[in-house]
């Protein structure tokens, strides 16, 4: 079986099991290997992905947008049951991606070092993030001014510097969902605009916004959070067995 139909095989079972379950929203991460040939994910793409994977340079860069808009074009797929050459794209007021047909189902799609995390969701809006969790990454120091007023503070552990930079992207990946949820993401919203407080249940909510956050456990090296958009229940996160590519 070629990787384009192994992949979409894989995600249908995920999400056929999800529909089973009746989560509010469909939730996949995938691990992301290292930088292979591009040529297995580009039939699934349209002109315009093709176009930008070839454009990038580096071969890492290439991988990583091969594998995570293949994946995405093959949850949207397995949610919508058509093929994945078939969904095609537009965007909102705010620029945030949608689906072309106006069918209602909002998507987000987010990729960093070593994972790719896609939602969807058929009532409501979805914003997802995932972030590698380096010690040595520049947001460190400048985790104050992430915070709101009001909000707890991140204080730096010297001693304790992987606990402080968890803390830091955990932080950083709730506030980033919640923006995408919306359509604002970090060119229109600030994470000093929201005041993330932890409800009696371990969701994550800003009284101001009319969501609910929740932390995604993707792996020990990464911080995820995914962002409901009005407030729903907390969906079931489903884990590709192998990595895309």
């Amino acid at each position: 079986m070629d990787p384009s139909a192994a992949l979409l095989t894989a995600v249908r079972a995920c999400h056929d099991r999800a529909r089973s379950r009746g989560s509010p929203a469909f939730l996949l991460c995938a691990p992301l290997g290292p930088a292979s040939d591009v040529g297995g994910w580009l039939p699934l793409l349209d002109d315009h992905e093709q176009r930008r994977c070839m454009a990038l340079r580096d071969p890492r860069h290439a991988h990583v947008y091969a594998a995570s808009h293949a994946l995405l074009r093959c949850v949207l797929a397995a949610v919508l049951d058509r093929g994945p050459q078939r969904i095609a794209y537009a965007r909102d007021g705010r620029g945030k991606p949608r689906l072309a047909d106006g069918c209602g189902v909002d998507f987000n799609l987010s990729h960093t070092r070593g994972m790719c995390l896609v939602g969807v969701r058929a009532q409501g809006r979805i914003g997802v993030d995932v972030e590698y969790v380096d010690p040595l990454h520049p947001l460190l120091a400048r985790a104050a001014r992430l915070r709101a007023p009001g909000e707890a503070p991140i204080t730096p552990a010297r001693q304790h510097v992987d606990a402080h930079a968890r803390a830091v992207f955990a932080s950083w990946v709730r506030k980033e969902a919640l923006l995408k949820s919306d359509g604002r993401g970090l060119a229109q919203g600030s994470p000093r605009d929201l005041c993330l407080v932890r409800d009696a249940g371990g969701a994550w909510r800003d009284p101001r916004e009319d969501a609910v956050v929740y932390d995604l456990g993707v792996s020990a090296r990464h911080r995820a959070a995914v962002s409901l958009m009005p407030p729903a229940r907390a969906p079931l996160l489903w884990r590709l067995p192998v990595a895309p590519g």
